[in-house]
């Protein structure tokens, strides 16, 4: 395997965890917003409020998960921290 299949790799494992920790929060966050709605008045029973609260929340999830997504050399790191490398990998990606 190579140091650039093993970044990847990585970086598509951290991907996916964010993606699900994102996703948890946005549904939370949809949820939250309908039941609210569903105890403040009836507007939730206008199509445009339960197709807009969704793609509120997940435009917003996918924003963080952008934002939160590390750099190749942060995945780097992270790996060489996990398994005691002393920054030989995050070195190998620099150099």
């Amino acid at each position: 395997m190579t140091l650039a299949t093993l970044i990847r790799r990585a970086r598509r494992r951290l991907l996916g965890n964010e993606l699900l920790s994102q996703g948890a929060n946005a549904s939370s966050a949809a949820l939250a917003a309908f039941i609210l709605l569903l105890l403040l008045g009836t507007e939730i029973l206008r199509w445009q409020w339960a197709l807009l609260i969704p793609l509120a929340a997940a435009a917003v999830g996918l924003y963080r998960v952008r934002q939160r997504m590390p750099s190749s050399y942060s995945v780097a790191q992270i790996v060489d921290h996990r398994m005691a490398l002393a920054d030989s990998i995050s070195t190998a990606l620099f150099f």
